[in-house]
């Protein structure tokens, strides 16, 4: 458990249940020996108006009720909806329990912009009943009037029941406030707090108080404040960057730690999340923190990249590592497709869509019966076709789609990758004209890659968003054995971009594509098509030229082949084109090839692309949502 986590326990020990009857009811907490405090217009009539019951009160504290005097401030309501500052009351317990824990209040206000901690006792919809819970919240700034300051928080749910509840300032270790109300009338999120400091002039016998001196607390504090300042600092030195923090959290996690430390078991969803976790890592025995180290990240990459850069928008920058607005218009559906036991002829099927690329995605569809790869494209045809409306027509939370592009991902195994069945983007929804090639950006990935080879890939990926990708072409002349292959792989640039203009399933270049993919190379363009001059050892057009050559194929190579032209008319579609847009490149060439017609070579012809992002939240890791749209 972190040590703030740790601490928010431990001031949940001493809040305290007011329980409804003559009073309105809801939260306090042990503040000192014997004393509660709590919100006057807690101890206030149910109505809402009139005098306020200022004698006598009862709390619920560890299965145990407790009665005491009370002192309010106010002490009555002047009729408005909100009682007047400071609503403040103190019960002083005539038979307090033994021993109890209790919180110290702290001298200062929150740092603006930081994370606090609230708690108290929720009323249960439904039910005639509440639950002890605490919600970590974002202050803004001191909220004021010309008398008098709250404390502003956003974001958090304030549930009825918890006015009253103690208000921790991690970063000092003390409690900062008390909650007061939401801040809209029946509307749960975001609410304001009396600061501690207004306790000072109200009720200074409690602030007189010595500090608990529980060993638990002093050490859960002096676990704590380190650790949070640190936590504080790095907010507000990283503040200008939150907004690209927050696109590329998971990348930047793998930078810090050099994609040697698994993401942990909770998503990382906000910049918070990200810099919450890095500050939890073991400071290393040499070199900079995990925190200096994201520090340098952050400022050295800056922004200039998004998702819709990675899927073949016009890229914003060539040097930013972090993402920028533009990823919310770049939607992505997965199609994945696993093996099912035994036998490798049969898949199962399941159906994902990433709504925003940098966040866990929803499963739409999944069958758990195996069926060939034929009777799974025509069975989630209407379940891809629904999926695409419910990116374009609504965002999340019914408001209004911002999605431009969606970007079709099928995961295979790595023996379908060459299959003719393997061929998707020759898919159709719902005429056979409309191909999935020419429609949308259409990629795949290895959903059965091992472990070392994604390390390398995940490693590969970064550097290949923050460098301009370089191509690296294998010629169909090119031979060599696996280990060969593998070990040329092994050392190529992280950015490398491997084109193999003939088809990979022939020798040689079965073992290019096994070897790549080992290698951990994130991104392959390859022609489904081989080269027939060049099909050693097969009956067909290649072994008819190789019988009438002079034996040793000297003239085959005085003449271009069909692997060299589509060699030379790749590099001049891509000259002065970046490769980051590589999948709005190959769609582009797939309907220019279709345009042709059939029966003409065109380099955009049964083209391929595999361009796996390692660093995206994955479906077998992810905190699965609800299907969209009511999907089975």
């Amino acid at each position: 458990m972190g040590s703030n986590t740790a601490l928010a326990r431990y001031v949940d020990s001493c809040v305290v249940q007011v329980p409804t009857g003559r009073v309105r009811g809801g939260s306090g907490f042990l503040v000192a020996p014997g004393k509660v405090l709590t919100c006057a217009h807690v101890l206030g009539p149910k109505n809402g108006s009139g005098h306020a019951i200022t004698d006598r009160a009862e709390i619920c504290w560890n299965g145990g009720f407790y009665a005491g005097s009370v002192r309010m401030v106010p002490s009555e309501n002047s009729g408005k909806t909100l009682w007047d500052f400071p609503d403040l009351a103190l019960i002083s317990l005539d038979w307090p329990p033994e021993a109890h824990p209790y919180v110290p209040l702290s001298n200062e206000l929150p740092d603006d912009h930081s994370l606090l901690y609230a708690t108290g006792f929720k009323d249960i919809y439904g039910w005639d009943e509440s639950e002890l819970g605490g919600v970590w919240v974002n202050y803004d700034a001191p909220l004021s009037s010309s008398t008098n300051s709250w404390l502003a928080l956003a974001e958090g749910e304030f549930a009825a029941g918890m006015s009253g509840g103690p208000i921790l300032d991690p970063e000092r270790g003390a409690i900062c406030g008390i909650l007061t109300t939401a801040r809209k009338l029946g509307f749960p999120h975001g609410g304001l707090g009396t600061p501690a400091t207004a306790i000072r002039s109200s009720f200074p016998e409690v602030w007189a108080t010595e500090p608990p001196v529980e060993p638990r607390w002093s050490r859960l504090r002096a676990a704590v404040l380190p650790r949070e300042r640190l936590i504080a600092e790095a907010l507000r030195e990283l503040r200008p960057y939150l907004r690209f923090i927050q696109m590329r959290c998971h990348d930047l996690y793998d930078r810090v730690f050099d994609g040697l430390r698994p993401l942990p078991d909770e998503p990382i969803l906000t910049a918070e999340d990200l810099i919450r976790e890095v500050a939890d890592s073991l400071l290393p025995s040499e070199g900079p923190s995990p925190l200096d180290r994201l520090r340098k990240e952050v400022v050295a990459s800056g922004p200039g990249f998004s998702s819709a850069d990675r899927y073949g928008a016009e890229p914003s920058g060539k040097g930013g590592g972090i993402a920028s607005s533009t990823d919310a218009r770049t939607a992505l559906i997965q199609i994945r497709l696993s093996t099912a036991g035994s036998d490798d002829q049969k898949l199962l099927p399941s159906i994902w869509t990433y709504r925003d690329v940098r966040r866990p995605p929803s499963m739409v569809y999944c069958d758990d019966k195996p069926s060939t790869i034929e009777r799974i494209r025509e069975r989630i045809r209407p379940v891809i076709s629904k999926a695409l409306q419910e990116l374009v027509e609504s965002g999340p939370g019914g408001a209004a789609s911002e999605v431009e592009d969606v970007v079709l991902e099928f995961a295979l195994p790595f023996d379908f990758l060459c299959k003719q069945e393997g061929a998707v983007d020759e898919w159709y929804l719902d005429k056979p004209f409309k191909k999935l090639g020419t429609q949308f950006p259409v990629v795949l990935r290895i959903s059965d890659r091992s472990q070392d080879a994604l390390l390398q890939c995940r490693r590969r990926w970064r550097t290949l968003q923050c460098q301009e990708p370089v191509a690296e072409w294998v010629s169909c002349r090119d031979t060599g054995d696996i280990g060969q292959f593998y070990a040329k792989f092994q050392n190529v640039a992280d950015h490398t971009v491997l084109m193999l203009p003939h088809q990979p399933a022939d020798p040689p270049g079965q073992f290019v594509l096994e070897a790549a993919c080992e290698a951990g190379l994130p991104a392959l363009v390859w022609h489904r098509r081989p080269c027939p001059e060049h099909l050693h050892g097969r009956p067909g057009v290649g072994s008819a030229l190789l019988e009438h050559s002079n034996g040793d194929g000297d003239d085959l190579l005085a003449h271009p082949c069909t692997g060299d032209r589509l060699h030379e008319a790749l590099k001049k579609w891509l000259a002065n084109r970046s490769m980051r847009g590589l999948p709005r490149i190959v769609r582009e060439l797939r309907a220019e090839a279709q345009a042709h017609g059939e029966g003409t070579e065109h380099h955009g012809r049964g083209l391929t692309l595999l361009w796996e992002d390692p660093t995206r939240p994955d479906p077998d890791s992810a905190v699965l949502a609800g299907p969209q749209g009511g999907l089975a």
